[in-house]
């Protein structure tokens, strides 16, 4: 039983932008990294891994593109790629 006098924590919404530097700073990149057009192998796993976890979010194909400045197809094969 919550005693009456409890107040739950006021629940804060991440945006998807807030997400990818999460990531980003995780991985010890910037999220203009992530966004960016870079093609290195590191760079991109963890824009999948990024992708993937907004798609987990429930975000859509569409929505996730246009965050990375990508093509829906893109996106469709990061997932892929990320697992």
């Amino acid at each position: 039983m919550i005693p009456t006098w409890y107040t739950p924590p006021p629940y804060i919404a991440i945006t998807d932008r807030e997400l990818v530097a999460h990531i980003a700073r995780v991985h010890s990149m910037t999220a203009a990294d992530l966004i960016g057009p870079a093609k290195h192998r590191a760079v991109c796993i963890v824009r999948w891994r990024a992708m993937k976890a907004l798609r987990d979010k429930g975000r859509s194909l569409s929505s996730i593109a246009r965050t990375f400045n990508r093509d829906h197809s893109s996106v469709s094969y990061a997932l892929r790629r990320a697992g």
